[in-house]
């Protein structure tokens, strides 16, 4: 099976070699302004590239101030480098200050200009963390302006009303729309 993602913090604690799992991704959370979660990340991409593991995703807190933006989008210019040296693919997911919504996304894109990060759409993330989001159009036409920098998903389903992620059909997420574009991607 190569579906399975991890978190970092069990990819460097050696659980895949203790459980011989092949995994598709690692992913890794916090401030990348902060010199300890940037060396986390390195090693990260280190034991990922060990265990052939060929995508690492990455997902900025939701409270950063703007200079720690700055600094973590700056960081990722190098990471970016990084990974593409170590054959990795590189997201950024949807979560939190520096990449809540497509325009966000797009801009540190356009800021790291690497051709090694990509965005990991996570379709629940979007809608919780962009109040302006007030329908699944909003969500899908957010979801359209990525087209060609998609490269990994997590698909879940949301309840806005709630504030509750779901299980894929029990919420608001227009999947039958997500999935349309995704085919026409191809």
């Amino acid at each position: 099976m190569k579906n399975v993602s991890l978190r970092a913090d069990w990819l460097l604690s050696d659980i895949v070699e203790k459980n011989d799992l092949q995994c598709y991704a690692v992913c890794l959370t916090g401030n990348f302004a902060t010199a300890e979660l940037q060396e986390k990340l390195y090693k990260t991409m280190d034991a990922a590239s060990k265990h052939g593991i060929p995508l690492v995703n990455i997902a900025c807190k939701r409270d950063m101030s703007l200079s720690e933006r700055n600094n973590s989008v700056a960081f990722f210019r190098d990471a970016a480098d990084y990974a593409k040296e170590k054959s990795l693919q590189f997201t950024l997911e949807t979560y939190g200050v520096v990449s809540r919504t497509a325009k966000e996304c797009l801009r540190v894109l356009e800021e790291v200009d690497r051709d090694t990060l990509q965005i990991c759409y996570d379709t629940a993330n979007v809608w919780r963390f962009a109040p302006e989001f007030k329908s699944a159009e909003d969500l899908t036409a957010d979801f359209r302006k990525l087209a060609g920098v998609v490269g990994f998903m997590h698909l879940k389903d949301f309840e806005p009303e709630t504030q509750k992620i779901m299980t894929i059909g029990e919420g608001q997420v227009d999947f039958p729309a997500i999935f349309k574009l995704l085919t026409d991607w191809q």
